[in-house]
């Protein structure tokens, strides 16, 4: 009888960290948070606000409140469910300093084996998580975009483990910004160079064809 070979890439379950960076999302942050936590992976949500400034930034500080007394839940401002507090962790930034400077927050907080990008305003669906981490738990890929206008698995690059790496040339470090055409993204971080720790995360994808970047994620190596 023939036997599977196992990628030694693969990650047999893997802890996902998921960083959410926040600014003036009090409409969505209960929903995007209930959401997240419903997901069925082992994980840490990592919610890094900027600076809030619409009430967004006083809902998480008395989650985090209530989870340093113990809590298991706490009441959502929206009136629906209880909002978990097992798996968040809560930083808050001061003063306002953008998008790129909270996940680079979150991602030096996270302790998961890959780490995925959540924007906090229901944009993008958190039950399409299974489908983009699977080749990056299956050891086939570094790197997964995931796109909106794209209906199915699409060749980019390179569909190379190294092809990926190389022509976006991030390792170590992964800086994104948001944007409009691409939906998430998950690659290997190695170590940077010192040219490119100046170059904005947008630029990475505009290597690969795409013009922007929204979520993100990326698989570590210890």
């Amino acid at each position: 009888m023939a036997h599977q070979r196992r990628n030694p890439s693969a990650l047999h379950d893997p802890k996902i960290s998921i960083v959410i960076p926040v600014y003036n999302e009090k409409s969505t942050i209960d929903e995007i948070l209930r959401r997240v936590l419903d997901t069925e992976v082992r994980k840490e949500v990592i919610v890094v606000d900027d600076c809030s400034s619409d009430g967004t930034r006083q809902i998480l500080e008395n989650m985090a409140a209530r989870q340093a007394k113990g809590d298991e839940s706490a009441p959502a401002q929206d009136g629906s469910d209880k909002i978990a507090l097992r798996d968040l962790r809560f930083f808050f930034q001061a003063p306002n300093q953008g998008k790129g400077a909270a996940l680079r927050r979150g991602f030096a907080q996270a302790t998961g084996e890959i780490v995925l990008v959540q924007d906090a305003d229901l944009e993008y669906d958190p039950r399409d998580y299974a489908v983009m981490l699977e080749p990056i738990i299956d050891g086939r890929a570094d790197v997964v975009y995931g796109s909106r206008f794209l209906g199915g698995p699409q060749r980019g690059c390179s569909s190379s483990r190294t092809g990926l790496d190389s022509n976006l040339r991030l390792r170590r470090r992964l800086r994104s910004t948001s944007g409009a055409s691409t939906k998430c993204r998950l690659l290997t971080r190695g170590a940077p160079t010192k040219k490119e720790r100046r170059l904005p995360g947008k630029m990475a994808s505009k290597r690969c064809g795409a013009s922007s970047v929204i979520n993100s994620a990326t698989k570590l190596r210890r």
